[in-house]
This record gives C-alpha cells, structure tokens and sequence, in this order.
C-alpha cells in the first residue's frame, strides 16, 4: 500500500505562484476511532508557515492528500472547531510586512492577505483622549488602542513632531488583551509638537492623529523655579502644544489688563 502524502499548500489569487509545506503529523483523539480499516493514531496535522518568502496578495490555504497516485486537494477553514475563531488576525512582522489571516464570505476558507491587499493597518490603531497627568508635571497622558495582534517590539510609539526634524516618541506597550494602552507623553522640552500615534518598521510607516481635544486646558508648572506652560493650539486637526517658559513681564501685563 503506497504512503500517503499530505501537504499544505498556498497559492497566490490570480497567478500561477504557490508554494507547498510539509506537514507534520499528531494525533487526532476525537476522530472516530471504531473502524479497523484505517489507523487514525497519527490522523491529525500542523504546519508552520514563514511569512517572509511571501509577496504581497492574497494566498489561498488548501490541504492536499495524496494516495496510490491521486492527490485530491481542498480548502481549508470551512470545516472547523466551535472554538477556533472566525475574526480577522493580523499582525506586522520584523521586517515590516502587514499580513492578515481571515476567512472568506460566503465558504469561511483561510486566505492570507499580505501587504494590506483588503486589510489595513491604521484601521486598527486608535488614540481615544489625552489629559494633563495628576501625578507628574509636564506629562500628557495619551489613552489608545490597539488591535493588531503583533508587531516588533519597540516600534508602536506616541511621537511629538517638533520643528528642523526634532522629535520625541515613547513606546507604547497595551496593558489589555483587546489592546488599550495608556502612554506617558512628557512635554517639558519648548517648542510646537504635533502628536500621532506611529507604528515604524524598517523603514514602513503607518499612523494616525492623536485628534485635538477641546476640553483640554493649559498646563503650567515651574523648572528650576522658573515657570514654564504648555498649550494645544487652536485650530489644528491634530494636537499640537505650544511649550515654553514664561515671560514674566508678559505675565504681569496681561494681569493688569485683566484688572
């Protein structure tokens, strides 16, 4: 009796490109197991993908089992555990290529999209306010979320864009399962600074606006014994602070004329 072969195999939509995977076989301990005609003690496999070799397009997952010199070929996902999920993953990996794994309408099939073929990054990147810290002098505190299920470590950041290329960026790692995060944005450095939220690898970049935010007042608080404010600018669609010392004569004007 000839061995049986299985493979995994991706095939690029819309092209000839594909590319097959061994699989390694398991065991499967809730496959039927009363018929004698056939051994199911290792009935179940896995495969590991590596996403680096693969360009960008959707890639289509399909098993081939092959027996006596036929090889009879299907997709995969329709067919699945209750606990196996339907929702999109995606993630970005080290060398900076946005790939999503989902499941097709209406047969639920795997496909992988790489390179943000139907799927985006910046969607799943999200700032959801930002206050003056109670704690810390200086210190905006940046709430977010954000739902990509990986991505290098470091290159998720809150970046202030100041003027001549200055630029400042604190890493934000999410504190929960569904990706919110709180960033500590410290504002003590003068100048204009314009915020956004900023995911950077090996040269791609996506990101988004921490929006302005109406409610938020100007902070001040001293230096050196020297005051110092920072202020969002008006008018801007983006939260941009203005940040710098204060001019004590200045000051005292603009309190006599208020008297």
């Amino acid at each position: 009796m000839s061995p049986i072969t299985t493979e995994l195999v991706l095939r690029k939509r819309g092209t000839d490109t594909e590319r097959r995977l061994a699989v390694r076989h398991t065991p499967a301990p809730d496959i039927d197991k009363d018929s004698d005609l056939h051994d199911y003690s290792a009935a179940g496999y896995e495969a590991t993908i590596e996403l680096a070799p693969l360009t960008a397009g959707l890639w289509d997952i399909s098993l081939a089992v092959g027996a006596q010199g036929i090889v009879k070929e299907a997709r995969l996902g329709s067919g699945r555990a209750e606990a196996v999920t339907t929702a999109t993953t995606m993630l970005v990996t080290d060398e900076g290529t946005a790939v999503a794994l989902y499941t097709t309408k209406p047969y639920g099939n795997l496909t992988l999209d790489v390179g943000e073929t139907r799927h985006r990054v910046t969607p799943r990147l999200r700032v959801t306010g930002a206050q003056w810290s109670t704690e810390t002098p200086a210190t905006l505190v940046v709430n977010g979320r954000c739902t990509l299920n990986g991505w290098p470590l470091g290159a998720l950041t809150v970046r202030a864009k100041g003027a001549e290329g200055a630029e400042r960026a604190v890493p934000v790692e999410p504190s929960s399962a569904k990706g919110a995060f709180t960033a500590q944005v410290p504002c003590a450095t003068a100048g204009e600074w314009e915020l956004t939220l900023r995911l950077a690898v090996e040269g791609k970049e996506w990101s988004v606006p921490v929006p302005a935010q109406p409610s938020l007042k100007p902070a001040r608080w001293r230096r050196f014994g020297m005051p110092w404010y920072a202020k969002p600018l008006a008018g801007r669609d983006v939260l941009t602070l203005r940040v710098g010392r204060v001019e004590l004569l200045k000051a005292a004007r603009a309190r006599l004329k208020r008297r």
